[in-house]
């Protein structure tokens, strides 16, 4: 297993902040909230994509592919597996996200209506794309066996898992590398979940998760990564 939580890097830190509850929701940093009407979000502290990936590789990726790679190498390493010694062909990758690179999107938007077309950065279509964190798994490994990539909301990580399973059990792979990644925190991004009126805007962010409390009053956006090994 791998994971990046908003309250916790690794599995040890993670299960160590789910037992002693300590929640990772906190007031947005990652841009000026102060006007949203909602101003907390889960988001992944002290996180630097070079501590897993060289930087020209992090400057081409969004940061939920970020997330994705960095908890597929923790997984490996947790698992022990050695890719040397299974048929590349026989590995496969699913990977589970609802918005993608949509940070990436958002950035390049502003640089073009402010800079105009010359300054997008060509590697903006490969950034922004949902299968971007399926491929740099899959070539970051040398992985060739069934690949692919599931955009099916907030349980596009279960439903990889599901699939993933599956890809074994019909005899489609012997060892498959799934999990999902997300990075929704941006102003554009959390300004639409916004308008929905879902989010919650409690004003303690340690209280304002509690799906099953009577008084409840919305959701909270969250980012991170998770991977396992089957």
């Amino acid at each position: 297993m791998g994971v990046v939580a908003p309250n916790g890097i690794g599995i040890d830190n993670f299960w160590d902040s789910l037992v002693h509850g300590r929640s990772g929701v906190r007031k947005i940093t990652h841009f000026d909230a102060s006007s949203y009407p909602s101003q907390i979000a889960a988001e992944v502290p002290d996180f630097n994509p070079t501590d897993y990936m060289d930087p020209k590789t992090a400057k081409r990726l969004g940061r939920f592919a970020h997330f994705a790679l960095a908890a597929a190498q923790m997984a490996v390493e947790d698992s022990g597996i050695n890719f040397n010694r299974e048929d590349p062909y026989r590995v496969g990758v699913y990977i589970g996200t609802a918005m993608g690179g949509e940070d990436v999107n958002e950035i390049q938007h502003t640089i073009f209506l402010e800079k105009g077309l010359k300054r997008i950065n060509p590697f903006t279509v490969v950034s922004c794309s949902t299968h971007s964190a399926s491929a740099i798994i899959s070539c970051w490994f040398g992985l060739k066996g069934t690949n692919t990539t599931i955009a099916s909301g907030c349980n596009s990580g279960l439903d990889v898992t599901f699939l993933a399973f599956n890809a074994i059990r019909l005899g489609d792979a012997d060892v498959m590398v799934c999990g999902a990644g997300e990075a929704p925190i941006t102003p554009y991004i959390y300004g639409a979940f916004c308008a929905t009126g879902f989010h919650s805007r409690h004003k303690d962010p340690q209280k304002a998760v509690k799906p099953y409390d009577l008084n409840a009053d919305g959701m909270v956006l969250g980012e991170g990564g998770g991977v396992l090994i089957l």
